[in-house]
């Protein structure tokens, strides 16, 4: 409880508010009082990550943080937050804990566009050779795939072609991410392909397939190529 009363302060009359009791006889009162979940020992959003029914990210109908099994990117063992403003619109953010790196994957869902759930689109996917990942990037207000190729080694003065396991509509190399390494054990250099005037003659990547034409014999070097692409 609490009053009002005069003090003197610096020479001056001013009405002050006093407490009727010290700060330690009310930690005293409140001791042993549940803090429901509350902040800071609950930091305002509960205790342990919440099992919604049947562990499915789909299921979710409360702002809160949450254990999923499925319904997630990839299966077991995600946790995330859920944000809700009603049953028509709500975004999750999830993070892995199943030993693929510390991945994130976003969704929303928008009535406006559709009354089920968007597809997952990775923040920073784990990029495991021959899996697409559809990603937040944008190109054009398109949604943007990145897949890593397994090249395997480069040609002998010929030219290549690997499937890119897609139709993409629009699709560029991403150079900086790609990585050459020797066939026969190593990283080359700096883990760049030595792209140059000298060795190559063309890159090309179109809608499903990349090709490289070498002027020389570059089988001694294997490529993994990193794929952007659209889809429509």
């Amino acid at each position: 409880m609490a009053h009002t009363e005069e003090r003197l302060i610096n020479g001056i009359m001013t009405l002050v508010t006093v407490f009727d009791h010290s700060a330690q006889e009310i930690d005293d009162a409140t001791d042993g009082v549940p803090d429901g979940g509350a902040a800071p020992a609950g930091f305002g959003l509960g205790t342990d990550a919440v099992l919604t029914l049947d562990k499915d990210a789909n299921n979710i109908v409360a702002n809160g943080l949450y254990y999923c099994d499925k319904n997630t990117p990839t299966g077991a063992d995600w946790v995330g937050i859920h944000i809700q403003r009603n049953d028509r619109f709500a975004w999750q953010l999830f993070r892995t804990t199943n030993g693929i790196g510390h991945s994130f994957a976003t969704r929303n869902k928008d009535s406006n566009e559709s009354p089920d759930w968007g597809a997952w689109e990775w923040v920073n996917p784990p990029m495991i050779p021959g899996i697409e990942y559809r990603t937040v990037e944008r190109w054009n207000g398109k949604s943007v795939y990145k897949k890593m190729i397994d090249f395997g080694a480069l040609p002998n003065a010929t030219q290549k072609e690997v499937s890119i396991g897609a139709l993409a509509k629009f699709a560029s190399i991403d150079l900086s991410k790609s990585i050459a390494y020797s066939t026969t054990g190593g990283i080359v250099g700096t883990n760049r392909i030595p792209f140059n005037a000298l060795n190559f003659d063309r890159v090309v990547v179109n809608e499903n397939s990349i090709s490289i034409t070498t002027k020389t014999d570059m089988s001694s070097v294997s490529a993994y190529i990193l794929v952007n692409y659209t889809k429509d």
